[in-house]
């Protein structure tokens, strides 16, 4: 008689002798009879209701050791009910498969349990759910494949402790056995610590691309391999195809932190948001200047006579002739000024009080003075300087007429006169730069210098709003990748990265700080180093195994080429196949190169998920809601005596 077809209960009721318990087919077998054949629907009706019985005990396996804990006999009940509506496992096929879906199934009710965990009000029961329910897919590949090892055990008569040993090993197997070979390939590649990958993908993905292996990795090794591929037929193509695609990413990015500060992007648009933005500076000057005056203006009567004596003297040390030549003194003088000279004096001689004028012209005609010391232009019959030394005579003569007219006057006047005085010192600086005579040499002015400091561009960026800071930030991104005109389409849109990264060191820090750290939009500066850490990791991995000459790549091909071809007229057809597997070798190698995933796998470390503590739990129910039982699986069954039995 062969009992491995037969179920647990059956034998443990042929073991008491208990043969109401035992099915017709098993006394058929018993009696010697042969056994009823099976119709193909009945066999596949079966085979679903075994399915069915292990799917209803792995789902219920978690609720049933809690049970049976408790003493509720939570699997004997369940199994009777199972008996009367499901078939049984009666071989030791059966039951193995059985159970590996038994296990499958409950590590997914496992990990369904630990979903709801997570959404527990006790921090502890959220840890214990996440644990739980963590890779999902791994728990339940895990589980089978320890419930297969476990029960083919049990079923070939080992001892307890082996068949839990076996199961342990069997659910550790998805995930250890593949570390185990894919570890010393990643260490290989990338070396122990995969810190350096994490943070070059990390810096790329933030730059808008993704890396190749050699670059996320950054050895000797990797980055030798994709240079010899990058020179091999097959794979040079598939290597020149991800370097573009690079360039590509790193220009739309650029496009898109340009064109999100500003639309207004080229030099002249820049150019001429700084002339504009500067004259409302200086309008912005001259209307605070009014405010200030006309406070002191509360302090002292218009009619207040001023001497000016200081403004006399100024003006004839400007009119100064050539002593000796007063003919020359005549055509090097300057006209506008021998006139102002001429004028004041006529008018001190008209006043009513002699060598005086009023206060109200003589704040007036500073205030004319100050109009023509900004606006002068570069080139004019005055120079900046005879204007500014006129200003600051008539600031003296009404500074000494607020001083005697008494401390609020003074306070007043010293308040509105250093802001004046500041301001046109900054207008004065910014001078040179908005009053070229195109809105490019303004932009290209407002530049200089910034290779060696910030002192131009900053005086810039202190007298213009943030809407213009982002024209001229927007305009020097924009124009900081451009490549050179040898390399150019014709619309003039090609990215360098080699470029970018040059203009990108040429700028000093304090420049970076100015132009893009007071814009009022955050990452800009970080995007833009990322930008440049890409753009030197591709360059450090152009110079390994370089061929600046481009040579290399062709002469492979050719060698290729000829040699297997020359192998085959000779009749060497395994040397002629190797050879021309080698640019199928190098595609496949370059593709794997360049793929993210393998660059993502490569940057992870081997380990055994925290998932598969759950797989275990779920194992090791299973075993609890057995009873003690061990058989052969293919040969002749052998029960143990059930609990109480002699």
């Amino acid at each position: 008689m062969d009992l491995s077809k037969l179920g647990d209960d059956e034998l443990r009721a042929i073991a008491d002798g208990n043969v109401s318990k035992l099915s017709d087919a098993t006394l058929r077998m018993i009696a010697g009879e042969p056994a009823e054949p099976q119709s193909l629907p009945r066999q596949i009706g079966r085979q679903f209701g075994l399915t069915a019985r292990a799917g209803i005990r792995g789902v219920t396996a978690p609720g049933r050791m809690v049970g049976d804990a408790l003493g509720l006999s939570s699997t004997g009940v369940l199994d009777a009910v199972l008996d009367r509506w499901l078939p049984k496992p009666q071989t030791g096929v059966e039951r193995v498969a059985g159970n590996v879906a038994e296990a499958m199934a409950g590590a997914g009710g496992v990990a369904g349990m630990g979903r709801g965990l997570t959404h527990a009000a006790g921090p502890v029961a959220q840890r214990v759910g996440a644990v739980m329910a963590g890779s999902p897919g791994t728990q339940v590949v895990a589980a089978g494949s320890g419930a297969g090892a476990a029960w083919t055990a049990r079923e070939l008569g080992a001892s307890p402790a082996v068949q839990i040993g076996a199961g342990l090993v069997g659910a550790m197997a998805p995930t250890v056995g593949p570390a185990i070979v894919s570890e010393p390939l990643r260490r290989l590649l990338r070396g122990s610590d995969p810190s350096t990958m994490q943070r070059n993908i990390e810096m790329f993905r933030q730059a808008g691309t993704s890396p190749t292996v050699g670059q996320a990795a950054d050895t000797r090794l990797t980055r030798g391999i994709e240079s010899v591929l990058s020179k091999t037929p097959g794979g040079a193509g598939v290597m020149a195809r991800k370097a573009a695609q690079e360039a590509d990413d790193l220009s739309a990015t650029i496009n898109r932190l340009s064109t999100g500060l500003s639309p207004r992007a080229t030099a002249a648009d820049a150019g001429e948001s700084i002339g504009r933005s500067v004259q409302g500076f200086r309008d912005g000057i001259r209307r605070l200047q009014t405010r200030l005056y006309s406070t002191l203006d509360q302090h002292i009567v218009p009619s207040t006579p001023i001497a000016v004596m200081r403004t006399r003297q100024a003006l004839n040390q400007l009119n100064a002739g050539v002593p000796g030549a007063p003919n020359l003194s005549r055509v090097l003088g300057n006209a506008k000024l021998a006139g102002i000279d001429d004028a004041l004096a006529a008018d001190l001689q008209r006043s009513t009080q002699t060598g005086t004028l009023p206060y109200a012209a003589i704040k007036r005609l500073r205030m004319l003075v100050g109009e023509q010391l900004t606006d002068a232009p570069l080139v004019s019959d005055v120079t900046r300087g005879q204007w500014k030394a006129l200003y600051g005579a008539l600031s003296d003569d009404l500074g000494a007429a607020a001083n005697a007219a008494g401390p609020q006057a003074r306070d007043a006047w010293r308040w509105a006169n250093s802001f004046t005085r500041n301001s046109m010192e900054r207008l004065e600086q910014l001078a040179p730069i908005v009053g070229k005579d195109s809105p490019e040499k303004v932009y290209r002015a407002a530049m200089s210098g910034t290779a060696e400091g910030a002192t131009t561009i900053k005086r810039v960026f202190d007298a213009i709003p943030k809407i213009a800071r982002r024209d001229v930030a927007a305009a020097v991104i924009g124009r900081m990748g451009r490549a050179a005109p040898g390399r150019q389409d014709e619309l003039g849109e090609v990215f360098s990265p080699e470029t970018f990264l040059s203009n990108w060191n040429r700028l000093s820090p304090d420049v970076k700080t100015t132009l893009f750290d007071r814009l009022g939009v955050s990452n800009v500066r970080e995007v833009l180093e990322k930008v440049a850490g890409v753009a030197a990791n591709m360059r450090e991995g152009s110079q390994v195994f370089a061929n600046p000459s481009g040579t290399q790549a062709a002469i492979s091909a050719q060698l290729t080429g000829l040699g297997a071809g020359g192998a085959a007229l000779m009749g060497h057809y395994g040397t002629a196949a190797g050879l021309a597997s080698v640019p199928v070798l190098a595609n496949a190698g370059a593709h794997l190169t360049t793929n993210p995933a393998i660059v993502g796998w490569l940057a992870r470390n081997g380990r055994i998920p925290p998932a598969l503590t759950s797989a275990f739990v779920g194992l090791l129910g299973q075993d609890v809601a057995r009873p003690p039982f061990r058989a052969g699986l293919l040969g002749e069954e052998t029960p143990m005596h059930p609990p109480g039995a002699q």
